[in-house]
């Protein structure tokens, strides 16, 4: 079955987890790679956006990288996320400004599940008919995620941001939140409607599966995790593409960039987009590069 969770929250991606004392054994593999330049090393860290404070202390390995680099990268810079005009960015893009509401926009049935979802989840479904599919996907997403422990403030790009903030350590982003949300918006109506109705069928599971899908995460079982995300996503080939792809293919010139610039880079993505076909350690290998996994 394809999984529409983990794609989504490819701006938001998070993995269940294990018990603390899972999660302090020092791993054979991470979902951590390096690559090494005659001027410098950078490394791909897989993130979780979201995770629990008892999955804390990280494997020393992720320490390790961390302590040798002197910038950071994330998909967005973190500190502009609590910018006011963030919250207006979001409210524009992703609610109905123009009447409209997302029960015209749906079958009955399916917005009847829509507005059940919502209500286990503690939402006011009457707000949630102001949302956008694509807002309504990522909302109930994240709520429920919540529900099950998830926090974005322990994630491991907001956890190494913090800490390179302390260490006065150099900050960069790869994209902006205003094209984040500008992506998510600007998908058609059918495409959006389908995020929020595999999302649906997804959220059902979704506790189980991202128990799977963190300890392949932990062990570095990254053929695991790939076959994990990336299970039968020809269902939805357009989706992929546009979310995970193409945003891949416009990292790698930054990557490279970092790679001929001075000082050590680690950069943190999602996890989904750096395992399997086309993702970054892809298409970086296909330029040449040598991408060892640590």
């Amino acid at each position: 079955m394809f999984r529409m969770v983990p794609l989504l929250l490819a701006f938001l991606f998070t993995l269940e987890a294990l018990t603390l004392s899972d999660a302090c054994l020092a791993q054979d593999k991470h979902c951590l790679w390096q690559i090494k330049t005659a001027s410098n090393t950078v490394f791909l860290l897989g993130s979780l956006h979201l995770m629990k404070p008892e999955h804390y202390p990280l494997d020393p390995a992720l320490e390790a990288a961390f302590e040798q680099v002197d910038h950071i990268v994330t998909e967005v810079d973190i500190d502009s996320l609590a910018m006011p005009d963030v919250a207006q960015n979001i409210a524009s893009t992703g609610l109905y400004m123009d009447g409209s509401r997302l029960s015209d926009k749906l079958s009955e049935k399916t917005y009847g599940v829509v507005k059940q979802t919502a209500e286990e989840l503690g939402f006011n479904p009457a707000m949630l008919n102001q949302f956008r599919p694509w807002f309504a996907a990522l909302t109930l997403a994240t709520l429920k995620l919540q529900k099950l422990g998830f926090q974005p403030q322990f994630g491991i790009d907001k956890y190494f941001h913090t800490k390179a903030k302390t260490k006065n350590k150099d900050r960069h982003a790869l994209e902006t939140i205003h094209f984040q949300t500008s992506l998510l918006s600007k998908m058609s109506e059918t495409m959006q409607e389908d995020m929020l109705l595999q999302t649906l069928i997804d959220l059902k599971t979704v506790d189980t599966y991202f128990d799977d899908l963190y300890q392949a995460w932990l062990t570095g079982d990254m053929q695991k995790l790939d076959g994990l995300l990336s299970d039968n996503y020809e269902d939805y080939p357009s989706i992929y593409k546009y979310m995970i792809v193409d945003r891949n293919k416009d990292w790698v010139p930054k990557i490279q960039q970092f790679m001929s610039s001075n000082g050590n880079y680690l950069v943190i993505v999602g996890a989904g987009h750096l395992v399997g076909k086309e993702s970054v350690v892809d298409l970086l290998r296909a330029k040449g590069y040598r991408v060892e996994q640590l």
